[in-house]
């Protein structure tokens, strides 16, 4: 990375460190999919960056536009970023149940509003 595009790291860091924490005991897949995500990231904030500098649109004739070619890659990248996020959030995983006499206790107990359930 150039040095001066270090300044995402300390950013990525902390985004990639709230995702952990939302996902904690993550598979080796789903670390490789966090770090999908980082880079997606990553780059859609140094596209931004650079379209701060330069615009998001460029003249490229007399009457006609287009898009910065960073700005063109920008989409691109925010839907890895998002399919990454979707593959991590989408992922289900069997929760314990706990031992037979727990769940028939629980089942015991009153409900919310102070009754049984039969």
């Amino acid at each position: 990375m150039r040095p001066e595009s270090r300044w995402v790291l300390p950013l990525i860091e902390s985004y990639s460190d709230g995702l952990l924490s939302d996902k904690p005991n993550l598979t080796a897949g789903e670390a490789r999919t966090l770090e999908i995500a980082s880079i997606s990231r990553a780059v859609s904030l140094l596209i931004l960056a650079e379209c701060r500098t330069l615009g998001l649109i460029r003249k490229t004739g007399k009457d006609e536009w287009d898009l910065q070619p960073g700005a063109a890659q920008l989409a691109r990248f925010l839907s890895v970023e998002l399919k990454a996020l979707q593959t991590l959030g989408l992922e289900r995983r069997a929760k314990p149940i706990g031992r037979l006499t727990e769940l028939l206790a629980a089942a015991s107990e009153p409900n919310l509003h102070g009754e049984g359930d039969a």
